[in-house]
């Protein structure tokens, strides 16, 4: 359990310090090339915007099906927010319990692991199988990402998981309830521990948490690998062109 739980933390952060490094090449790149930072940002929104669709549609169905209303949808890049936070998209949802919040706030996390599974046990099974079992040498990892490089009808599967995998993360204003939330599950656990049932539902959840932190750490390693494969070539393209700018001045 530790161990599982361990494994997921790494490749929770890995997978999201791949997204920043990406954001951060992708725009830059862009800024040497054009002298605008402003379109690096609109070049960013456009290569990932089936992920930010599906993240702004599962806000969107959660809230509707909790009760909560919403408003206008944009999958476009905003100005930057009072907090100084620029998004790739957003939708209007009214204010509700911390609960429904929270559940709304997770939501792209949660649709975005179902569609990067759906598309990896439709598409690359041996892959997903492997990463799930933890049986798959490193060798045997590899070879099959070669396999699945070498069909290139299999890079518009893995553009879309490039795409979900990067803006499936919740923003900073889907995180506004978790304090609350987190405060409300600490008193629970210990109103649990008083009764003397903790140890029962300890017990009772173990499993349906493992399976849940094994199917994510799936997720999160086909994400991570596809990140690597599309990171390498941005990071070399833009130190080429760094250094054709130095040499011109």
């Amino acid at each position: 359990m530790l161990f599982s739980v361990f494994v997921f933390a790494i490749l929770l952060i890995s997978l999201i310090g791949a997204r920043n490094v990406f954001a951060f090449f992708l725009q830059d790149l862009t800024r040497m090339l054009t002298g605008h930072s402003r379109l690096g940002l609109i070049v960013y929104s456009l290569l990932f915007l089936p992920g930010v669709i599906i993240h702004e549609i599962s806000h969107f169905f959660v809230a509707a099906f909790l009760g909560v209303q919403t408003g206008t949808i944009t999958i476009f890049p905003s100005d930057f927010s009072d907090e100084g936070e620029q998004s790739l998209g957003s939708v209007q949802i009214a204010k509700s319990d911390v609960l429904r919040a929270s559940l709304i706030g997770l939501a792209p996390l949660f649709l975005g692991s179902l569609s990067i599974i759906a598309i990896t046990t439709w598409q690359f099974p041996q892959l997903i199988d492997s990463v799930l079992s933890l049986e798959g040498t490193l060798n045997q990892l590899l070879i099959e990402g070669k396999r699945i490089l070498a069909e290139p009808l299999n890079l518009l599967w893995l553009y879309l998981i490039f795409a979900i995998s990067n803006t499936m993360f919740v923003s900073k204003s889907d995180r506004r309830s978790w304090p609350a939330l987190l405060v409300l599950l600490v008193l629970l656990a210990l109103i649990a521990t008083l009764a003397g049932i903790s140890s029962s539902v300890i017990n009772f959840l173990r499993q349906p948490i493992l399976v849940a932190l094994n199917i994510l750490t799936a997720v999160f390693f086909v994400s991570l690998f596809v990140d690597v494969l599309a990171l390498t070539p941005l990071v070399v393209i833009h130190n080429v062109v760094k250094k054709l700018r130095s040499s011109h001045h």
